[in-house]
């Protein structure tokens, strides 16, 4: 459920197992009713040390509450506006998300797979669940670490985060950060709007590989060459709307960007390329199973992350390719001035009567993309050997380009189009998914 997506991001649940093997030959995860151990609490030092041969970039994830000042602060400089520390370094991507808003903003933490480390408050005790008194790293641990919260579906339990260090924001990490020449002031929290300067704004979680590696390029190529045109993007099945962040965040830091080069009086912090680009770019988040709750929740996430005056959340029946299609027209009707290229895609959701529909088409304009990741057979003629998804959800491996490169009969039912109204395949490719390794379809096409 879309619950159980913002709640568990997305990992939750013992990881999929190839059918018919033994014990031996596909090892197994501990236990899920054991908790994970207990990360080591280490010093700034220490943890820059340990770390400092990770080929890849320092993970952190900030915990502390958004206005957060500590105890010398606010007796030093009572009467003034102080800024709230934190660390700058090339090496490190650190994300702030407030220890008590955890649970609720749990699929913005990084995958399952991914190491990280964690920041807490060197605060007093606080009361936690059920009146039992608890610190900062009681309470983080409790959450990220033990798998014992019972999930949406009553018979899957959740896998803990793989949280490598714990770090302490006392007096003696900022003492250690600045002897390392990491130490930068950042804003206190109370401003609640983002400058478009800093996007796209750190993060811990990954966008899908494929709207990651093929469909942002392939973005910022048609921008560059269809300048005057509105560009509307649908994240059809969109979840917790990661993906749709990713590429509005994305196409928004790469306008403004343009934008500060190009302008001759440059101010990185001009808001005017930023409200400029709402009338070229549109993000929607669309899945039939947003509530007026979720809708919210996923709202508040493209305004937190400084795009939600470039995106929308819609509740859509996707079952039918018609209930999308109207959609698109609607949209297209709103400017009237300038066409509109309609970028479609879908991660990990597939419906092949929709999908079929939709490549037959004939109200779909010329320039319309269409993408997917979704699970697939490596080989044609090779089987699935995952128990997760069912075969049936999964696609042939030459599925998808035959059903759009098929020539397309004229004089059939509404909707269908004629043989020179084609698609061009853009990129057709297995890639293994990040979690577990199982095969993936990466597939683009244009309408001609």
């Amino acid at each position: 459920s879309l619950d159980h997506e913002m709640e568990g991001a997305g990992g939750a649940g013992p990881p999929p197992k190839r059918l018919k093997m033994t014990e031996e030959q596909h090892p197994t995860s501990p236990p899920l009713s054991s908790p994970a151990p207990l990360p080591e609490i280490i010093s700034l030092l220490s943890w820059w040390s340990a770390t400092s041969s990770l080929d890849q970039r320092r993970l952190l994830l900030d915990l502390r509450p958004s206005s957060e000042l500590t105890k010398q602060q606010q007796q030093q400089h009572q009467q003034q506006h102080q800024q709230r520390r934190s660390l700058s370094h090339p090496s490190l991507t650190i994300a702030s998300l407030p220890l008590d808003q955890v649970k609720a903003r749990s699929f913005e933490l990084p995958a399952r797979h991914v190491q990280f480390s964690i920041l807490v408050s060197a605060d007093d005790d606080d009361v936690g669940k059920n009146g039992v008194v608890m610190s900062s790293i009681q309470r983080a641990t409790q959450f990220l670490l033990y798998p014992d919260r019972v999930a949406s579906n009553k018979n899957r339990k959740f896998r803990p985060w793989k949280v490598q260090f714990i770090l302490v924001a006392n007096d003696v990490l900022w003492k250690e950060a600045n002897e390392l020449n990491i130490l930068h002031p950042a804003a206190t929290g109370t401003n609640k709007v983002v400058s478009p300067s800093k996007l796209p704004l750190p993060r811990l979680w990954e966008a899908d590989g494929m709207v990651r590696n093929v469909l942002l390029p392939l973005m910022h190529t048609q921008r560059q060459s269809n300048n005057n045109d509105r560009m509307c993007i649908w994240d059809m099945a969109s979840g917790a709307g990661r993906d749709a962040v990713f590429l509005a965040e994305e196409l928004l830091s790469s306008a403004i960007r343009t934008f500060a080069t190009t302008a001759k009086d440059d101010n990185p912090n001009d808001t005017s390329s930023s409200t400029s680009t709402s009338r070229w770019l549109h993000v929607a988040a669309i899945d039939q199973r947003y509530n007026a709750r979720q809708s919210k929740i996923v709202q508040d996430f493209f305004e937190r992350r400084g795009v939600g005056h470039i995106s929308s959340v819609v509740k859509a029946n996707l079952s039918k390719w018609d209930i999308m299609r109207d959609i698109l027209s609607a949209e297209d009707r709103k400017d009237s001035e300038r066409s509109v290229t309609n970028v479609l895609y879908c991660v990990r959701f597939f419906i092949r009567s929709f999908v079929q529909s939709m490549a037959k088409c004939s109200t779909l304009g010329g320039g319309t993309i269409f993408a997917i990741s979704h699970f697939c057979i490596a080989k044609q003629g090779d089987s699935w050997t995952w128990d997760h998804p069912n075969p049936d959800a999964v696609l042939e491996r030459n599925e998808l380009r035959d059903l759009f490169t098929c020539p397309i009969n004229a004089g059939s039912s509404t909707g269908t189009s004629s043989t020179d109204e084609a698609w061009e395949v853009l990129h057709d490719e297995i890639a293994l998914d990040s979690d577990h390794g199982r095969t993936m379809i990466h597939f683009v096409a244009r309408k001609r």
